[in-house]
């Protein structure tokens, strides 16, 4: 026999439809750096949100007496030189840079979609995803009549 068996190669992987463990399962088998990089961010938001549980030291308070001490069993991190616990500090910044980020998020896809629909005439933010809560969505500018939602853009 000269011809290629096609019935030996490999089947495709595909995704069971078993449950959503399975599906999980499938993702992060498909894609082990894309569930390393949400477990550090599920880390980050836990640490962001739980900071007043996770953390004993107050991460504003100043002590002359431990400044610039090294790692300890009382300060994880050791402190800073004005004597502030530098892990309270690092956790409650996480808070500080979620909040930061997720405003920036907001305020880029609100700017972003206000710049489209004034070049465009029409918001495409409802087939974008991250956009689904821009304040332009989907509606015509009257002072471009001749763009529809079933022509491009064009001029006159």
């Amino acid at each position: 026999m000269t011809g290629i068996d096609y019935a030996t190669e490999p089947a495709e992987e595909t995704a069971e439809t078993d449950g959503i463990s399975a599906r999980l399962r499938f993702i992060a088998t498909r894609h082990p750096l894309g569930v390393i990089g949400a477990a550090i961010m599920a880390v980050f938001v836990f640490a962001a949100v739980f900071a007043d549980f996770i953390t004993v030291h107050d991460p504003l308070a100043m002590d002359a007496a431990i400044s610039l001490a090294p790692p300890s069993a009382q300060h994880w991190l050791g402190s800073d030189f004005m004597g502030r616990d530098v892990y309270s500090r690092i956790i409650y910044g996480a808070r500080i840079s979620l909040a930061v980020g997720l405003g920036s998020t907001f305020l880029g896809c609100v700017l972003a979609d206000g710049s489209i629909s004034s070049f465009s005439g029409w918001s495409m933010s409802c087939k974008r995803c991250p956009c689904w809560f821009s304040p332009w969505s989907w509606r015509p500018r009257s002072d471009r009549p001749w763009v529809t939602p079933s022509s491009p853009s064009r001029s006159p």
